[in-house]
C-alpha cells in the first residue's frame, strides 16, 4: 500500500482501455487500495484454516516431489503454512 495518490493513478492507466467485457482482479488487505482502485463490489475473503493453508501450500511446493521426499519435508513444509494466515 502506498498512500501516494498519483501512483495509483498511473496504474489505473492502462485498466482503462481494456476490451470490453474485459475483467481485473485486484486483491489487497486495505480496503482504500479497492476503493482507489474504483472496485465495486469489494468481495471479502475469511482466513483460511491451519489445514487449508497446509493444502495450498503443499499443492504448489510439492506438486513434482515424490512421496517420500514429501513425507521428509512435511513438518517444515506445515511449519511454513501456518505462517501464511
Amino acid at each position: 500500500w502506498n498512500e501516494n495518490y498519483h501512483n495509483w493513478d498511473v496504474l489505473q492507466v492502462p485498466f482503462k482501455v481494456g476490451a470490453q467485457g474485459s475483467a481485473i482482479i485486484v486483491t489487497t488487505r486495505n480496503e482504500e487500495v479497492a476503493y482507489l482502485m474504483s472496485t465495486l463490489p469489494s468481495h471479502h475473503l475469511g482466513e483460511l484454516s491451519s489445514e487449508e493453508c497446509w493444502l495450498l501450500f503443499a499443492q504448489h511446493a510439492f506438486a513434482n516431489i515424490n512421496s517420500d521426499v514429501r513425507r521428509s519435508l512435511e513438518p517444515i513444509g506445515r511449519k511454513i503454512a501456518r505462517k501464511c494466515k
